[in-house]
């Protein structure tokens, strides 16, 4: 399996289907990621909106369908549109977070980000994703 940081460096960190910018955690501080993406330490919410962001493996041909763990299949997507994905095709999962994208509700891409406990549900729900995908770790 291809290593993250080296997908990263592929990719130039930038998600595959919303198109923001990612990082890894464990290269970079908090506070000098934070001031990347505008936020500070310490406000209410940031430690969410960096987890959002995190650079995360994206299986292109979801592994429950028979893809695998080579190049051609991994790409990176931040944590918020890969747990989001569910059983969607990448085509479908595209076209939804850019429906969200355009209406200024992806929490990774709105001009204040929003913070708010329900940001993410209102977010999926906007664009006709699936309420039923929880807000999971699950990644991949």
């Amino acid at each position: 399996m291809i290593s993250l940081e080296k997908l990263f460096d592929l990719t130039g960190g930038t998600c595959c289907y919303c198109g923001c910018q990612t990082y890894l955690p464990r290269s970079e501080p908090r506070a000098v990621v934070a001031a990347r993406f505008g936020l500070a330490l310490g406000q209410p919410g940031v430690k969410k909106a960096l987890r959002r962001r995190t650079a995360t493996r994206e299986h292109i041909v979801r592994k429950a369908d028979g893809g695998g763990d080579n190049r051609r299949n991994l790409t990176i997507a931040c944590h918020l549109c890969n747990i989001t994905r569910g059983a969607a095709s990448p085509d479908q999962h595209r076209a939804a977070i850019a429906r969200a994208v355009a209406a200024g509700i992806h929490p990774n891409h709105t001009p204040k980000i929003d913070l708010t406990k329900g940001a993410l549900r209102r977010a999926r729900r906007a664009v006709g994703l699936c309420p039923e995908i929880a807000e999971s770790s699950h990644v991949g």
